[in-house]
């Protein structure tokens, strides 16, 4: 017997509601620091290359948008990254329609309200990338596949489709979505007696089948070449399949990770067919870049398109008391508030990080203090695109990659500037052992700031300088 408070097919005046609240603390939690903060990371290629990459068959959407915003707007960090902005706190409303079509009102509130503390989903939703447009188209084409798997139409199999396009158009990682809802598909058109599978569910997805083979094998000379493209790259930044794991960990929530496992049983309990998908949505991803660690860099952030799904199961797992077995409204506002309490220390780090280090302050530091004959040898973001009035060495290699000949690099320096200034970052793990020792050895610390955190991160800058008149500094470098 279908339970009225699980599925849902008509939304209320409460529930229009329901979502302008939610779009309106989205959008207060996600404006501040959006116009007042220097570009971090990656942020710079979208603001010197926007362009070049708006027309490109490879992720040029969020290029696009970026490019539209400037000409309109201007350039600046906050025009550059309006398209994040309005996409992440549209997406906290997008998820609350449809998922409460899947696991009623009440888990749905739970899991948009998580979706909007996430440490992880703020970032994103002020940083000038492609990630806001994945992880909202991403999640609704995933939604939208769930949906037509209880409830067989094909507007929700065509609307599928026409996201999953949309969020491979952002970045060609939500391929692997496409791919794991493809697989779904290929289990159940062999499997179809599964409980609560209908006939014409299994026919959708035999057709999807069908379109997924074809759309596949004519995709395939892209797929290689993109991987190969990738992989030859030589980036060594990248984690580890144990810490890609670790960092997905981290990057939801330990307590909201644990909730959605629970969550996921309770609704494969009610809806086997249902707890099928998920898992191999939420698995074949992170399974898929895992292995992919091995030969190219890879990050958490490359399955940020599942991530709604494992805040959805947690919102389900809470909304699961106001059923008949346990009908406790106390239970499950008590579980969401513990995932909330959970969900803080990566909030207020999100603020106080913004409020106490900006990319800007080492560059700002450097050139109040550089000389004539100085050089910068910076390895962290920005000095590039902002400036500083020294001859510039940008990235020469990964700080934290202990493969690289320090002295040679180092060394280079001395033959044509009197004074170098080395700028390094601050992360958890620690900067190579071979640039450690060097700068030991021969550099004095000028500068370091750190940007307050209340979770398991750390981030900020230490500036170094080299003075290469000192005849003490040879020997270190030879």
């Amino acid at each position: 017997m279908t339970d009225h408070r699980l599925e849902r097919s008509k939304f209320s005046r409460q529930d229009h509601w329901i979502a302008l609240g939610l779009l309106i603390l989205a959008v207060a939690l996600r404006l501040p620091f959006q116009f007042s903060s220097g570009f971090v990371v990656d942020e710079f290629y979208t603001a010197n290359y926007s362009a070049e990459r708006a027309f490109r068959l490879l992720n040029p959407m969020y290029y696009l948008l970026a490019l539209t915003a400037s000409d309109l707007l201007g350039d600046s960090e906050g025009v550059f990254r309006l398209p994040a902005f309005v996409i992440g706190c549209i997406s906290i409303p997008a998820f609350y329609y449809l998922f409460s079509r899947i696991i009623g009102r009440p888990g749905a509130v739970i899991a948009a309200l998580l979706i909007s503390i996430s440490g992880w989903h703020l970032f994103h939703s002020i940083n000038a990338r492609f990630y806001t447009g994945i992880f909202l188209f991403g999640g609704l084409s995933a939604g939208f596949y769930l949906l037509m798997l209880i409830r067989p139409q094909y507007r929700w199999f065509v609307a599928h489709l026409a996201t999953i396009g949309i969020a491979i158009s952002f970045h060609a990682t939500a391929l692997v979505m496409a791919g794991a809802c493809g697989l779904v598909s290929l289990i159940l058109a062999l499997r179809p007696k599964i409980p609560g599978l209908t006939p014409a569910a299994v026919k959708i997805a035999r057709i999807h089948v069908g379109i997924g083979a074809a759309i596949g094998l004519a995709a395939i000379p892209f797929a290689i070449n993109t991987m190969e493209s990738w992989v030859s790259s030589g980036q060594s930044w990248g984690r580890t399949g144990l810490g890609l794991l670790l960092q997905l960990t981290n990057k939801i929530g330990p307590a909201s990770l644990i909730a959605s496992a629970f969550g996921w049983v309770l609704l494969t309990q009610r809806k086997p067919v249902l707890g099928l998908a998920f898992a191999i949505i939420i698995a074949f991803p992170v399974l898929v870049f895992t292995l992919i660690s091995d030969v190219a860099a890879v990050r958490a952030d490359y399955v940020f398109y599942a991530a709604p799904l494992f805040f959805v199961l947690a919102g389900s797992f809470c909304g699961a008391s106001l059923r008949q077995d346990v009908p406790s409204r106390w239970t499950t506002w008590g579980a969401a508030s513990i995932l909330v309490a959970a969900s803080l220390p990566g909030m207020i780090s999100h603020y106080s990080t913004r409020a106490s280090y900006d990319t800007l302050d080492p560059i700002v530091f450097i050139r109040n203090v550089e000389m004539s004959g100085d050089s910068v040898v910076a390895m962290t973001e920005g000095f590039g695109y902002y400036g500083v009035q020294a001859p510039l060495n940008p990235f020469p290699e990964s700080p934290f990659d202990s493969r690289a000949d320090w002295k040679a690099i180092l060394a280079a320096e001395s033959e044509t500037a009197d004074r170098t200034w080395i700028v390094v970052p601050v992360r958890r793990s620690d900067i190579a052992e071979p640039l450690k020792e060097v700068l030991a050895c021969t550099a004095s610390l000028e500068w370091r700031r750190f940007a307050r955190r209340f979770d398991y991160s750390s981030f900020g800058a230490e500036v170094y300088l080299i003075d290469w008149r000192d005849p003490d500094i040879e020997a270190c470098i030879r």
